[in-house]
C-alpha cells in the first residue's frame, strides 16, 4: 500500500510538471524601460520603450540600398489610469506579447512624483513580471521626452545606459543608486524616506551654462555645462513617504552618501588652507560604514553620528608639500571641516524643509522600542525635525598618490 501511494505521488508529480505557461522568445516583445507622466485628468501617461528584435539580432541597419537605418528601440505611449492598464493597452497594436521582464528602469517625471506615487507603485508592485531590480530615475523633464531625446554615445541602447550608469554613482557618489523594491519600501517606511537619482537632457551648450560653482558637482541634472542635448545623471529627488518634496545637488547627495554608507569614492576640490587664491583635489573613500546612535530618551531624539573617510591627495597646484606631517595636519583639518560643515547642513535642510529623514536615522532609534506598536506611537517623522544633531568625522590621510614630496614650482 505503500508502495502504491509512493507510486501515485511519482506519477502526479510528473503529470504536473510542464510547460504550459511557457512562451517562445519569438512570442515576446521585451520593454526594456518604463516612463510615467501626468496625464489628463486621473489618467498617466506610459511610455514604453521595447527592444527591436530584428536590429537586436542583427538583421536590419547594416544596409546597403541606402535604406533608412532602423532604431534599436521602438518608443511608444498610451493613456491610461495605472501604468500595468497602460501596459495592456500597448498589445492591441503589436503582434507579439508585451513583457516586462527585462525592463531594468523606471523613469517617473518630477510633476508626477510631486503628486504622489502610491497608487502607481502598488500596481506594479503587485504585478508578477516587475523587477524588483529595476532602477529607479527621476526626470526633471518629461519622461516622454527624456527617453525620446536621451542618445548614449557608448551603447547601444539606452537600456544598458540605464544599467551601467548606476555603476559609475559608486564611483562619483553625486547620485544615490535605487532600485524599485528599495523605493517602494521606502515609501510605505517610516524608518528611513527614499531618494531616487535625478535625470535631465542639457538645454544649453558649455558657453551658455551657468557660472562654476564653488563646490564640485554642485548641480541638479541639466544644469552642468556640458553640450547641449547631453543626457545627464546628477543629484537625487527627496520624498516623504510617497512625495516628492524636494531636489539635491550631486555636492549634497555625496554627503547624502557619505552618512548612509553608500559611498565608496568620490572626488573634492577645496581651498588650499595654507596657500590663499589655489585648491587641492583630493580623492575620497569611505574606510568604514558611519557609526550612528540614537536617544529616544528625551522629548527631543539626539542623533550622534561619525563618519570615516580617507582621501588621497590628488592634485596640489600650489606645490605645498602635503606629504609633510605638520602641513598634512592642516589640509586634514581642513578637508574634515568642509565635510562636517556640509554634513551637518544637510541634516539641518532635511529636517527643517522637507522633514523627511532620508538617512535612515529612524532604524536605530527603533532600536530602542520593545514593540512594533510603541515605535509606531512614537511617530519617528513627526519627531526627527526637532532632533538634535552632532556629526563628528573621522579622517586620515593614508595615501598621496605616487608622490613622496611636493616641490613647489620655481619661476
Amino acid at each position: 500500500m505503500k508502495a502504491v501511494k509512493v507510486l501515485a505521488m511519482l506519477l502526479l508529480m510528473i503529470s504536473l510538471q510542464g510547460c504550459w505557461g511557457s512562451r517562445e522568445t519569438d512570442e515576446l516583445a521585451y520593454v526594456l524601460a518604463l516612463g510615467l507622466d501626468r496625464g489628463p485628468g486621473q489618467n498617466i501617461q506610459g511610455t514604453f520603450q521595447i527592444a527591436n528584435p530584428k536590429v537586436i539580432a542583427g538583421q536590419a541597419g547594416g544596409g546597403g540600398g541606402g535604406g533608412e537605418k532602423e532604431e534599436p528601440l521602438i518608443t511608444v505611449s498610451t493613456i491610461a489610469p495605472l501604468p500595468i492598464s497602460a501596459f495592456n493597452l500597448i498589445n492591441v497594436e503589436r503582434s507579439r506579447q508585451i513583457s516586462l521582464l527585462h525592463a531594468n528602469a523606471y523613469i517617473i517625471s518630477e510633476d508626477l512624483a510631486r503628486e504622489g506615487l502610491g497608487n502607481y507603485l502598488n500596481s506594479l508592485n503587485r504585478f508578477r513580471e516587475t523587477r524588483g531590480t529595476a532602477f529607479i530615475y527621476i526626470s526633471r523633464c518629461k519622461a516622454i521626452d527624456f527617453m525620446e531625446r536621451n542618445r548614449p554615445d557608448l551603447e547601444t541602447t539606452p537600456a544598458k545606459q540605464y544599467e551601467l550608469v548606476s555603476r559609475t554613482f559608486r564611483l562619483h557618489a553625486l547620485a544615490p543608486v535605487v532600485q524599485f523594491h528599495k523605493f517602494y519600501t521606502g515609501t510605505k517606511s517610516r524608518d528611513r524616506q527614499p531618494v531616487a537619482p535625478l535625470v535631465n537632457i542639457t538645454q544649453e551648450d558649455f558657453a551658455g551654462g551657468p557660472s562654476r560653482p564653488e563646490a564640485l558637482g554642485d548641480f541638479l541634472a541639466g544644469d552642468m555645462p556640458s553640450n547641449k542635448g547631453e543626457s545627464q545623471f546628477l543629484g537625487a529627488a527627496v520624498f516623504r513617504m510617497d512625495k516628492m518634496v524636494g531636489t539635491l545637488t550631486g555636492n549634497e547627495t555625496r554627503y547624502l552618501n557619505m552618512l548612509t554608507g553608500e559611498m565608496h569614492f568620490s572626488f573634492m576640490i577645496i581651498p588650499d588652507p595654507i596657500k590663499e587664491g589655489a585648491v587641492v583635489g583630493v580623492s575620497l573613500k569611505q574606510a568604514r560604514k558611519p557609526v550612528i546612535k540614537v536617544s529616544t530618551d528625551r522629548e527631543r531624539p539626539r542623533i550622534s553620528a561619525e563618519v570615516f573617510i580617507e582621501p588621497e591627495l590628488v592634485g596640489v597646484p600650489s606645490g605645498t608639500n602635503y606629504e609633510d606631517e605638520k602641513q598634512m595636519g592642516a589640509l586634514e583639518a581642513a578637508i574634515a571641516g568642509i565635510i562636517g560643515d556640509s554634513c551637518r547642513q544637510l541634516v539641518a535642510r532635511t529636517q527643517e524643509e522637507f522633514r523627511s529623514d532620508i538617512f535612515g536615522f529612524g532604524s536605530h532609534a527603533r532600536k530602542n522600542f520593545l514593540t512594533v506598536q510603541q515605535w509606531r506611537d512614537y511617530d519617528w517623522l513627526d519627531k526627527y525635525p526637532q532632533a538634535e544633531v552632532d556629526i563628528n568625522v573621522n579622517l586620515k590621510i593614508r595615501r598621496t598618490g605616487l608622490m613622496h614630496k611636493t616641490v613647489s614650482t620655481v619661476n
